[in-house]
Parts: structure tokens; C-alpha cells; sequence
């Protein structure tokens, strides 16, 4: 669903009168209700900093003896923070760059070792530009990253989330709107809805961890 359609779902969960038929003016109540639902995926996307769905990557192929590649030069502006960096190796398979505090790759005087292959990468915690040991060559490389939390603002706005949980973001939206309306009984029984379908995301997106579930709304 894009945002309309699911603030339309939160509409007629939250019981209210009349029909939404875009974001963009809406007005009053309906507003309100459009503000809690965008809320509610900004703090879905800020519950957890490894959600899967918030992952992306970007291509780097190194310029021999450059060490700093920039956020420009990389073009992408929505990292939150870096994940995982790899290179094609001489037999074209994925190998891990390990990582290194950029205190250490300042100290240990890194970007002034000798040329070759890339071993090691540093962030820096300012501008997350990457800091690399020189390459000596050109290598096609691999920018795993998180990106920073997305805010649905036009009619047909999608989040990168599954199809099949979008309406996690309208039981949390309508279960805001009835707090604000003062529905207890409404609220507890959309927030319920709501912690079953977030305990539910969280087993299929984050199978291997042992996660503690506390309510989201």
C-alpha cells in the first residue's frame, strides 16, 4: 500500500467520519490521523538499527592510491551508518574489508602504508566518509549500509517495508488517534493489534536474534 491507502485503512480503523482522500490537505482530525501514521514509520524505522529493510548498498570502484571517498563521491546521502564493505578479489569473489576505528587508521598512519589490495576501512564519525589503506590498482568494491529513517509525506509514498505489514503503520496511526480521542478501549485493542504484528515482523526480519518485544504504541 502507499501512504494514502494506508492512511485510509487508519481512517476507517480509528472510526472516523467522512473519507480521506489525500494527504496533502488534509485537514482537521484527518490531518492529525495522517501525522500519527507518518510518525508511526518514522519510529518503526528508529525501533531497531538493523532492520533488513533498511539496508542498501553502493558501487566503488577505487582510484589506485586514493585513500578518502566522500559521501559525494559515492553518491548517496541517506547513510546512517556503514555495514559491511567488500571487494571482487583475483578470482571474482566477494572478500570482506575488515574495519577499524578511524582513531586507529589515524594512529597507525594507515592511507601511508604501501599499495595493494584493500585490507582495511575506517569510518569517519562526522561525514561517514570511507578511509581506505591505499589501493594499488582499481577494485570493484561493495558499500553495505544502513540508511537513515525515510518520512512518508506524498499520496503515493511507499515504505521499503513488506507489502504484507503495512498495516502494522495503520493499527499504530489509529491506535495514536485514539489515545488523542481518548478511546481507551479502541487503543488497547489497535495497540494489541499492532505488538502481534510487530512481534511477527520482527521473527521474519530479524530471525536469528533474540529480541525482547515491548509495545510499540
Amino acid at each position: 500500500m502507499n501512504f494514502l491507502q494506508i492512511c485510509q485503512e487508519a481512517n476507517r480503523l480509528a472510526g472516523m467520519q467522512g473519507t480521506l482522500s489525500t494527504v496533502a490537505s488534509s485537514t482537521g482530525y484527518q490531518y492529525t490521523l495522517v501525522r500519527f501514521v507518518a510518525q508511526a514509520w518514522i519510529d518503526l524505522q528508529t525501533l531497531r538499527k538493523d532492520w533488513p529493510f533498511m539496508r542498501s548498498s553502493v558501487a566503488l570502484n577505487t582510484t589506485a592510491a586514493k585513500t578518502e571517498y566522500t559521501l559525494a563521491n559515492l553518491g548517496v546521502t541517506d547513510v546512517a551508518r556503514w555495514h559491511l564493505v567488500t571487494y571482487l578479489n583475483s578470482s571474482s569473489k566477494n572478500q570482506k574489508v575488515n574495519p577499524m576505528s578511524y582513531d586507529s587508521y589515524l594512529l597507525d598512519n594507515v592511507a601511508t602504508e604501501g599499495a595493494g589490495a584493500p585490507r582495511r576501512y575506517a569510518v569517519d564519525p562526522i561525514d561517514k566518509h570511507i578511509y581506505l589503506n591505499p589501493p594499488d590498482a582499481v577494485y570493484a568494491m561493495t558499500l553495505h549500509y544502513y540508511t537513515e529513517p525515510v518520512e512518508l509525506t506524498g499520496n503515493t509514498d511507499e515504505p521499503t517495508l513488506s507489502d504484507s505489514y503495512h498495516m502494522l503503520l495503520a493499527y499504530m496511526g489509529a491506535a495514536h488517534m485514539a489515545a488523542f480521542m481518548g478511546n481507551s478501549n479502541l487503543y488497547s485493542d489497535l495497540s494489541f493489534r499492532a505488538d502481534v504484528m510487530l512481534g511477527s515482523l520482527m521473527r521474519d526480519e530479524l530471525p536469528r536474534r533474540r529480541v525482547k518485544i515491548r509495545g510499540i504504541v
